[in-house]
């Protein structure tokens, strides 16, 4: 489920809606005690850093533009 949500927010095409959401979500997550868990999960799933973003949304566009 984690995973789903995640790849969810990384598919946001905004870069300042997702900034904002993020930073919002790693200061929770810090509060709450699970950031490293989190940053385990997303490291493991290839989603943790701007490199990783940038990486999966030019795949995105691959695949989108090779359906047209």
């Amino acid at each position: 489920m984690t995973t789903v949500l995640t790849s969810q927010i990384y598919a946001i095409p905004d870069q300042q809606a997702y900034d904002e959401l993020t930073s919002r979500i790693k200061e929770k997550a810090t509060i709450s005690g699970v950031e490293p868990s989190l940053r385990k999960m997303l490291s493991e799933n290839g989603l943790l850093g701007k490199e990783s973003r940038e990486s999966w949304q030019s795949k995105k566009a691959a695949v989108l533009q090779s359906r047209n």
